[in-house]
């Protein structure tokens, strides 16, 4: 069990433009005790930017759930990132219900506020383009409030952090989220 034994602390912040938006980049990391007497840095880096009146939505790579033999039974033990997205997932907007879509292949799933953008981002051309990317994905995005945010819950190479914003902002063109105004 962990407990968190200390607030997150921001490592940085950039503001970077690219194409017709603007994305600010977070990095945060925060000290967690695993046991009595060991603890775990994790981080967590954040890519945002601001959109146009869109709908809600959240996506994420689905991770399999691995088989675990217990008490002489074999159970599906799941993917802790799985449990945070599904936590992160049911915190529903204020003004929408969020209905569940999932890839076919399994690869992702997702919920969405409008029936309209998870057909567009279950449509074949998206999810060939995702499986395409699927190394550089984040492990949720998620569009809420006039937001777009990207979540990586690993530590970002520098060398590819360009390429994880233009990543982000060709989903958003797919789609067609549009830029704020």
């Amino acid at each position: 069990m962990s407990f968190p034994s200390s607030p997150p602390t921001v490592e940085f912040t950039a503001d970077l433009p690219r194409r017709d938006r603007q994305f600010r980049v977070s990095a945060y990391w925060c000290t967690l005790r695993v046991g009595a007497n060991s603890t775990r840095r994790i981080y967590e880096y954040t890519i945002e930017t601001k959109v146009g009146p869109t709908p809600s939505m959240k996506i994420a790579k689905a991770y399999p759930t691995d088989p675990v033999r217990m008490f002489g039974r074999t159970m599906a033990y799941f993917n802790y990132q799985q449990r945070l997205f599904e936590a992160e997932a049911r915190t529903s907007p204020s003004a929408a219900r969020w209905e569940q879509f999932t890839s076919p292949e399994n690869e992702f799933t997702g919920y969405a506020s409008d029936q309209d953008l998870s057909a567009q981002v279950t449509a074949p051309e998206t999810m060939d383009w995702l499986r395409g990317n699927h190394e550089l994905l984040p492990d949720l995005i998620g569009l809420e409030h006039g937001w777009c945010y990207a979540v990586y819950r690993d530590e970002i190479d520098p060398a590819t952090l360009v390429a994880r914003i233009d990543l982000i902002a060709d989903f958003l063109d797919r789609i067609d989220v549009p830029a704020a105004v």
